[in-house]
């Protein structure tokens, strides 16, 4: 995987920097998908739009979205503190089939 360049909005030990590697992480691992800038920008602005269903608030940060990006269905958990995407989940899957 390519390192992510830091930005003056991301510095390398805060809660935002670690979203964003657990993030790129989970979309490599558990979709094939590289979620890069592009990716980044492309999903939140789905959510922000509003052409992203809202399925289920799981806290009062935390909020669980349906996606559909490059042909694939998925959810994303987007914090809405940070204005980040926290990690990607597949619909269907139970918590303990995640690695």
């Amino acid at each position: 995987m390519k390192s992510i360049k830091r930005t003056r909005r991301c510095k390398r030990f805060d809660k935002k920097w670690a979203e964003l590697i657990h993030a790129k992480k989970r979309f490599h691992a558990r979709l094939r998908i590289v979620y890069d800038k592009q990716a980044r920008e492309d999903m939140l602005k789905m959510i922000n739009d509003g052409t992203a269903p809202l399925v289920m608030q799981q806290t009062n940060r935390l909020y669980i979205h349906d996606m559909e990006y490059q042909g694939k269905s998925f959810q994303v958990v987007y914090d809405r503190k940070r204005r980040s995407i926290v990690t990607c989940l597949i619909p269907g899957q139970t918590f303990e089939e995640y690695d």
